[in-house]
């Protein structure tokens, strides 16, 4: 049985020009040729493969579900998971005060203001009554409250010839614009029947972030090809854009800094002073404008900042993954 031609267990089936990729040799069986003395039968018995349940289905097959040897046009295929991180509070709706084991809805810091909030109202996963978090003498607070929150994290696995050049610009990047991926999957069931699926996921404008890719050369059935995975981790509550709260120990002089002979020269400052004239050891929120806020008119101003590229994923086709295979 060792003679050229003759399968090994799990090898797929293959006779002539017939290949069958969901057909594996299961065994092998040898009986003697009546009248000859050096003449053999060999019998090779086929059936489906057995997969351990973690098994990619796409593995051998097309996107329609059609097996294949060659991994340039196999199904691309996508994985989620989620990772916890932690980070700076800056926003949280007000919703009263505890002491003494009971709970006050009803308190404010100073005649009403802030308006205690009866929950924490949402949209689209964000957000839209919160304030920033201060003390009751509306003093952020230093250093900043943190919050704990999970990301969406995505893998994407598709094969090239070469190694994914195009994609190699693209590492730390923001989406600039909506993005939806979607990865489509068809294969046979242990009973034969068609099967047919969709891995999806949304990301809207600037919370996705490419977080990098691991590429590995491999070779199957005879073809060298290199395997390939990127990452994206999604932050649908605060995005990827940086929104730092404005405040702190000292206020802009604009008549000094922006008036007379020393326009151009570094900006002047005055300092935070308490009521007994000394400089405030806490940071006081600013309006935007270099100014104390006037906090019985408003909430809060933060400064948003980008600090990391924003790019067009549809350039190279992040939206299709099925196009990413095969290409460089």
């Amino acid at each position: 049985i060792d003679a050229n031609g003759i399968p090994r267990p799990g090898d797929p089936y293959r006779a002539g020009g017939d290949f069958q990729a969901n057909a594996t040799c299961k065994s092998l069986s040898t009986s003697p040729v009546a009248g000859t003395r050096n003449l053999w039968q060999v019998t090779a018995n086929y059936g489906k493969p057995e997969k351990e349940e973690d098994d990619d289905p796409t593995d051998g097959t097309t996107e329609d579900g059609e097996p294949t040897e060659d991994p340039l046009k196999f199904a691309v295929s996508m994985s989620l998971s989620s990772t916890r991180v932690s980070r700076d509070c800056i926003l949280g709706a007000y919703l009263g005060q505890f002491e003494d084991g009971n709970f006050h809805g009803n308190r404010s810091f100073h005649e009403g203001n802030p308006t205690p909030q009866t929950n924490v109202e949402t949209d689209g996963g964000k957000i839209t009554n919160g304030r920033a978090i201060t003390n009751s003498v509306f003093t952020p607070f230093d250093p900043p409250v943190q919050t704990e929150y999970n990301r969406t994290n995505v893998k994407i696995k598709y094969n090239t010839l070469n190694s994914p050049r195009r994609i190699m610009p693209y590492i730390n990047s923001v989406n600039k614009t909506h993005l939806k991926i979607n990865c489509f999957y068809r294969w046979a069931d242990e009973w034969g029947q068609d099967r047919a699926a969709r891995g999806s996921v949304d990301i809207p404008a600037y919370t996705g972030r490419l977080m990098g890719i691991s590429t590995n050369p491999a070779r199957r059935g005879g073809i060298g090809y290199h395997e390939n995975e990127i990452e994206i981790e999604i932050d649908k509550l605060f995005g990827w854009r940086l929104d730092v709260l404005d405040r702190g120990y000292t206020t802009l002089d604009t008549n000094a800094t922006f008036g007379g002979s020393s326009v151009g020269n570094t900006p002047k400052t005055n300092a935070v002073a308490t009521e007994d004239g000394f400089a405030s050891r806490d940071p006081v929120l600013l309006d935007g404008e270099g100014q104390a806020l006037d906090i019985l008119k408003r909430t809060a101003v933060y400064l948003r900042y980008g600090v990391y590229p924003e790019m067009e994923w549809k350039d190279v086709n992040l939206h299709e993954p099925k196009r990413l295979q095969g290409a460089d």
